[in-house]
């Protein structure tokens, strides 16, 4: 379920949906591929293009941390640097768009996942994804026929983490 903190100053808090790891194997290199996020409604709202292709390279540029799961609001209060223990990888590419992606068009990276955490993403890759923790700005309006709130700038990136996708 979607968990926000209380809008900070320089806007709310967004975690986005789960989106699938685009490869399931750690390429010889030790990266994988991954799909950031994609144009369209989220559970934080509604996310365009325009606002993807602006936003996601300044907010999350290559050494962006990625943990192996969201930390809790309490974790967050108490841990905002993150656990060490949770540290499960970096980006090592700029984000770039693809409209033909293996995952559906939307924003793209190239990540390394760390020591222990590789293996494991090597054989539960398939079925785990990631999702991004940001602060942005948003109004209300309707897009694609449907009324919330319209993501109108992500202004800054905490981390894309790990975690677990529900079965469809």
């Amino acid at each position: 379920s979607l968990q926000e903190s209380a809008a900070p100053a320089s806007g709310d808090a967004l975690h986005e949906p789960f989106i699938p790891l685009v490869e399931r194997a750690v390429r010889n290199d030790g990266t994988i591929g991954i799909k950031i996020i994609g144009p369209g409604w989220g559970s934080s709202g509604y996310y365009g293009r325009d606002v993807l292709e602006r936003d996601i390279p300044r907010i999350f540029p290559a050494g962006t941390k990625m943990f192996w799961k969201h930390a809790t609001p309490t974790e967050e209060s108490e841990r905002p640097e993150g656990d060490l223990n949770n540290l499960a990888g970096v980006t090592v590419s700029a984000p770039y768009w693809l409209d033909g992606g293996q995952s559906g068009a939307g924003m793209y990276a190239d990540a390394r996942p760390f020591g222990t955490y590789a293996p494991v993403i090597d054989e539960i890759g398939s079925h785990i994804g990631v999702s991004i923790r940001a602060l942005g700005r948003h109004s209300v309006g309707e897009a694609e026929g449907r009324q919330g709130r319209i993501i109108e700038e992500l202004v800054s990136g905490k981390s894309i983490d790990y975690v677990t996708a529900p079965g469809a």
